[in-house]
């Protein structure tokens, strides 16, 4: 189905994935460049990453070693991974390593420390709440020391969770193959939130 404006935008929050489509294709009329190479020339090359790629399935140079997604019940999934058209909302494939690059980016832009990928002030408006506990696209929870900024992802097969704290400059990023790595993302965060002192982190899922 099209996507269509539900609300005016700016009344109410909504997690939509038809409005990052929407995002894609504005990017795309106003820069004139394919949606994999604008994300390549503003996001990827910038932040050195360099295993990431905005495509509809793996590269086929990198197929052989992209983990294949698993069902609920720990089966393979048969076509090894869904495949997304919606680029923006779904098309990034990924190492943690690489998401890792993305919150250093954007913690030493909100630092002032390195701008080459965003301006100071672009970084505070990105990690500033703007309905309920959103951000410009991550969600935002605590205040001072504990103030971060996190997202889950997931499509079938796989799930996983970052979290970048925006004072001391900690952050995680955890990926799995599986309908239930959700579960494993929670006991990880929290045994590294106990390692590293975060007494705020506990009950992230509620982020």
């Amino acid at each position: 189905a099209p996507v269509r404006v539900a609300t005016p935008p700016g009344n109410r929050w909504s997690y939509s994935g038809g409005g990052y489509c929407i995002i894609q294709q504005l990017l795309i009329d106003l820069l004139r460049q394919p949606f994999p190479a604008l994300m390549t020339n503003l996001i990827l090359a910038p932040l050195a990453m360099h295993e990431s790629r905005f495509t509809v399935l793996p590269p086929p140079e990198g197929q052989a070693i992209t983990a294949h997604g698993h069902d609920a019940t720990g089966a393979p999934l048969a076509e090894q991974w869904r495949a997304h058209p919606e680029l923006a909302a779904g098309g990034l494939w990924s190492t943690p390593t690489d998401i890792a690059q993305w919150v250093i980016g954007v913690q030493r832009a909100h630092a002032g420390d390195d701008t080459r990928f965003l301006t100071r002030a672009l970084a505070e408006q990105l990690l500033t709440p703007q309905i309920n506990n959103w951000g410009l696209g991550p969600a935002i929870n605590g205040a001072g020391a504990t103030a971060r900024f996190s997202h889950g992802g997931g499509k079938l097969g796989f799930r996983s969770y970052m979290v970048g704290y925006c004072e001391h400059g900690q952050g995680a990023v955890v990926t799995t193959n599986g309908e239930r790595g959700d579960h494993l993302c929670v006991e990880i965060l929290h045994s590294l939130a106990r390692v590293y002192g975060w007494p705020d982190y506990y009950h992230y899922l509620d982020d």
